[in-house]
């Protein structure tokens, strides 16, 4: 699985760009499954995160933009989160959201455990401001669905 994209400056009319990124095989990467984007706090620049697929666990990796989002390059830090939960428990992560909330970024992202059972919401903090390094701060919710988001209703 591949990522392709288009841009747009005004969300009325679109520009298709070459494909953003596809699976490293010689990282044992099979498939790119989607993810989401923020913004670096420390140069501005857009990050795509998404999960890789081939790896004994599922994994959070990314991928940034240098030239207003025609090529991306990816993490040569990936795996940017560890598979194991504060207990020490094995899991697959998928599906990252990332968001920002006073003034700290976060990961939240769907687990699983064995052959896919769904397990909850993780959630991580960034621990810079290239958004490559993270912390794991616990289980966000028992209960989860693919594709996590939040958003801020009545400030």
């Amino acid at each position: 699985m591949h990522w392709g994209h288009v841009r747009s400056r005004d969300l009325v009319h679109w520009e298709h760009q070459p494909i953003a990124f596809w699976p490293s095989y010689e990282r044992g990467e099979e498939h790119c499954y989607p993810g989401g984007c923020g913004i670096r706090p420390d140069d501005g620049l857009p990050m795509l995160f998404y999960t890789s697929i081939g790896h004994e666990y599922r994994g959070e990796w990314a991928a940034v933009s240098r030239d207003e989002m025609v090529t991306w390059q990816k993490l040569q830090t990936n795996p940017l989160v560890a598979h194991t939960a504060g207990s020490g428990e094995r899991f697959s992560a998928q599906d990252p959201f990332v968001f920002q909330h006073e003034g700290k970024t976060w990961l939240l992202s769907t687990s699983f455990t064995g052959k896919d059972k769904l397990v909850g919401l993780h959630l991580y903090e960034a621990t810079d401001g290239t958004l490559a390094n993270w912390q794991y701060r616990g289980r966000f919710s028992d209960h989860t669905s693919p594709c996590p988001n939040l958003i801020q209703i009545g400030v």
